[in-house]
């Protein structure tokens, strides 16, 4: 759980840099005496930075609000600071081995709560000790003895950094250790089970017992370990500031030694001289305009802050703010509350002026503003009387009560995906529904943990583990621009000492459970007044038991409505598309959440109001507005498709509205809602595509095969043809050369005709593609026409070529396709002339690099009527004349 816990006290920082916050002075009369060369050296330096790591390391080093940094090494890094002449800045990193790194690199200059094995294994150097490092064990006070590190299987608690695994099993390689991110998540493992013993510093130890409230902890001595020291690390290559930090600490009186160790070593003191506070003339301003301040408790939070039987506030809170106002001058009205919601919401109302006793988390700083931190408790487990879960795996699919805001919950969203938050106003409640069942744990803070159960739950409820996640920070939280009042209260907060606020939290170590003082206030009346009513009760019972009855059933029916409304409600909000209820005036009376996620809307902005155009045009809000005029008018149902543009983005829906009537069977309104069938509109257009496209393809298969007919019907009768004639002069005995050559040529034509129109991606595209090359024109025409010779010999036509030019001319073209073309024009004009002849013209004029063809082919056959000129070039088309049942043309040329 390392990791987690490491995310989350990187989002509760406040700052990389906290300021310095020191305790302890040397006062004028003390100096450190340095060389010249020393002092020249500090003073081009003038700043010193100290590194500090999350988690806190108590009671070293506290930063528990992010804006200061306190502690026992806090105060000798501020004398060092004094002695010195330099300025000591902090820098806080996320772990003890990031901040070791930066010592190692020279980010900065020193790091506290430094031991000897620590500086060892990093290589670093180790200034003079300031503070003890005595180990010490504790375990839990219901065991005989603390337990033998020295047998097998013992469970033992560390704090990550203390000591590293390799010198602890070393020691003890029998027993079974676990390092935990913070001392305080290791003693709480010791006190619920985790673990069996926990070994740490006596004063760190001391200090959280304490203050953490694990009364059933015992402390022994550990046996095997040597006391050792804390000092400051330094890199190895510092030993002149190691020289210099060591002569600054031995400078320091023990009398200040001492009063610094009493100071962190929570030990009782009486109350010190209160100081006047340090006010600004700002804040004595405000302070004098409002000399009383509205604070909102939680009335049941045992103890820190609640009301006794005769109604009086009490509890760390009352006391604390009791001192408070010694200190400012500040009067304070309490006011009951109810959740954090509700608070941030009368705090920005202004209702009242301060919550007390509020837990920081990031998400409640951004709405509040917070004051420093008066107390740290960590959270805990808490389960049903006889039911044990160690950790939050083991809640995975399962519900955990939790306070609204609280610090968890953006943790249990990343690293708890699968465990059902069940949010409540305060811990009472959450732990209440633990105790019927409706969760199957509660995460609260230790302190409330305890006094709940004690006063409340005892046989019912148990605190299961101690949650390794940081502690939860008590602070003051007001209005975010209340800058005066948040800082008087940090100044009063600031002036109270830690053995002060020891001691105020010393009063409230055991389990008080406040009596209930009712009955004996109230026994003497009770007595007397029911002497008196028993004869008027006897003779009522009878009245008494129908009145009931009548009670039962109406609460019954009351139930089962109540119940039927909320299932009504439930079903329409989890319903995925929208639906709306609206009145006869148009007007919205309610809706479903995924109406106003589809908007993009509140509640509050839309209910009981017309459809305002500018959520989805003019023109349709109209359309829409006079829809439901038709419904209502007309009592029948209207339901269309229709297209919206909601944030930016065009959709289709499936729009239905539908009138409702009252008992009168009159129609009060309408209820309409829309399905978005953005999704399947596409389908059907692309659907349309595609039926487009394939028909397309068909129709150019369609042509592919009247033009392969036809193409390939040319050539077939040029081959006939001339074979036709070779045939009949062989029969003269004559080899007839040049037919055979046309014959030949004509078979050669055929062949590219028929490779060329076998190609499928033609025929799939509709497209077709020329490849002109460099040929001879002239021989190119009479090639072709030579190829029709005998096919008009056989008609008894005349055949004519006429060009005008004998030599060749080179021209860029493609000769398939011009080849078919002239032979489709040939082939008709032969086809449908019977006598006379069919002469074809050839013209050139050729101006520069490009040359003008005019080609025609005349026929003396039965020509095209001029209405019917048009359709030359249509597909399948014929011109009609008297004898066109006679011919077999495919209409292509």
């Amino acid at each position: 759980m390392l990791g987690p816990c490491l995310w989350l006290g990187a989002a509760l920082a406040w700052g990389e840099t906290p300021s310095l916050l020191a305790r302890s002075s040397l006062g004028d009369g003390l100096h450190l005496q340095l060389e010249e060369d020393d002092r020249q050296w500090l003073w081009a330096r003038r700043t010193l930075w100290l590194g500090v790591s999350r988690p806190d390391w108590v009671p070293f080093d506290i930063t528990t609000t992010g804006r200061d940094y306190e502690g026992l090494t806090a105060d000798y890094a501020g004398l060092l600071g004094e002695l010195l002449g330099v300025e000591i800045r902090v820098r806080r990193y996320a772990s003890r081995s990031a901040a070791l790194d930066a010592l190692n690199r020279g980010e900065i200059d020193l790091l506290g709560t430094a031991n000897a094995d620590e500086a060892a294994r990093s290589g670093l150097l180790l200034s003079r000790p300031y503070a003890e490092n005595r180990p010490m064990l504790a375990s839990r006070s219901d065991s005989d003895a603390a337990p033998d590190l020295r047998k097998p299987g013992v469970r033992l608690a560390l704090r990550e950094g203390y000591l590293s695994e390799a010198h602890v099993r070393e020691l003890f390689p029998q027993a079974l250790p676990t390092f935990y991110p913070s001392m305080l998540n290791a003693l709480g493992a010791v006190a619920f089970g985790q673990a069996d013993v926990f070994l740490g510093d006596a004063l760190g130890t001391r200090y959280l017992l304490h203050k953490s409230y694990l009364n059933q902890l015992q402390l022994t001595p550990a046996d095997p370990f040597q006391d050792g020291h804390y000092g400051f690390a330094l890199n190895p290559a510092n030993r002149r500031l190691k020289d210099l930090v060591n002569q600054a600490l031995a400078q320091i009186p023990e009398l200040t030694r001492l009063d610094i160790l009493q100071r962190w070593n929570a030990g009782t003191s009486e109350f010190i001289e209160r100081e006047q506070l340090d006010l600004t003339l700002a804040e004595q301003d405000w302070l004098r305009r409002n000399p009383r301040v509205r604070v909102a408790i939680d009335d049941q939070f045992l103890p820190i802050s609640y009301r006794d039987d005769n109604g009086t506030f009490r509890g760390i809170t009352a006391d604390l703010l009791d001192l408070i106002a010694q200190r400012s001058g500040l009067a304070f009205d309490i006011v009951d509350n109810g959740g954090f919601y509700d608070m941030a919401r009368r705090l920005e109302a202004n209702e009242i002026d301060l919550l007390a006793a509020l837990p920081f988390s990031q998400r409640r700083q951004q709405q509040v503003g917070f004051t420093r931190s008066w107390l740290s408790n960590s959270l805990v487990l808490v389960t049903r009387d006889g039911t044990r879960l160690d950790s939050l795996d083991q809640l995975e699919g399962k519900r955990l009560a939790l306070v609204e805001g609280s610090v968890l919950e953006d943790y249990l969203r990343e690293q708890h995906p699968g465990i059902r938050p069940l949010w409540n106003d305060g811990p009472l409640q959450a732990l209440e529904r633990v105790a019927s069942g409706e969760a199957h744990g509660a995460v609260v803070s230790l302190i409330g943990a305890r006094y709940s159960i004690a006063r409340f739950y005892r046989g019912q409820l148990q605190i299961s583990a101690a949650l390794p996640v940081p502690a939860l920070h008590f602070a003051f939280a007001g209005r975010r621009d209340a800058h005066q009042l948040l800082s008087i209260l940090n100044k009063a907060l600031l002036s109270i000492s830690p053995q002060e606020m020891d001691e105020l939290t010393n009063r409230w170590r055991n389990e008080v459970i406040v009596a209930d003082t009712y009955w004996r206030k109230y026994r003497g009346m009770i007595l007397q007044t029911f002497l008196m009513a028993a004869a008027l009760l006897f003779l009522a019972v009878y009245w008494i038991r129908g009145l009931r009855r009548q009670v039962r059933r109406r609460q019954a029916a009351e139930k089962a409505l109540n119940e039927q409304v909320e299932f009504m409600r439930v079903m329409i909000d989890g319903t995925p598309n929208p639906i709306y209820v609206r009145d006869r005036k148009g007007h919205l009376i309610t809706c479903n959440v995924s109406y106003l996620d589809a908007l993009g809307v509140s509640f509050e902005a839309v209910i009981d109001q017309a459809l305002p155009e500018w959520l989805i045009g003019a023109a349709q809000a109209r359309h829409c507005r006079e829809a439901y005029r038709q419904v209502i008018a007309l009592g029948e149902a209207v339901v269309e498709d229709r297209e919206l543009v909601l944030g930016g983005r065009r959709i289709t829906i499936y729009h239905w509205m539908l009138p409702y009537r009252g008992s009168d069977g009159e129609v009060n309104g309408l209820i309409g809602g829309w399905i978005d069938i953005s999704e399947r509109q596409q389908l059907y257009d692309a659907l349309q595509v595609a039926k487009d496209e394939a028909e397309a393809a068909n129709r150019a298969k369609t042509n592919f095969l009247a033009t392969m007919s036809h193409e390939i019907r040319n050539p077939l009768n040029a081959l006939l043809g001339m074979l036709e004639l070779a045939l009949r002069k062989s029969d003269e005995g004559v080899l007839d050369r040049l037919a055979l050559e046309v014959a030949s040529g004509a078979a050669r034509g055929l062949r590219d005709l028929v490779g060329d129109i076998l190609d499928i991606t033609r025929i799939e595209s509709g497209h077709l593609t020329l490849s002109p090359q460099q040929v001879d024109l002239y021989r190119e025409v009479e090639s072709t026409v030579r190829l029709f010779e005998g096919q008009a010999r056989q008609k008894r036509l005349q055949l004519k070529l006429d060009m005008d030019g004998q030599g060749p001319v080179q021209v860029l073209l493609d000769p398939l396709r011009f080849k078919q073309i002239l032979s489709n024009l040939i082939s008709n004009a032969i086809k449908f002339t019977d006598e006379g002849q069919v002469c074809v013209s050839l013209a050139l004029d050729i101006g520069g690099e490009r040359v003008g063809l005019h080609l025609s082919v005349e026929d003396t056959g039965v020509g095209i009527p001029a209405d019917e000129l048009e359709q030359l070039g249509r597909p399948f088309r014929q011109a009609s004349n008297n004898q066109q049942g006679a011919r077999s043309g495919s209409g292509w040329a």
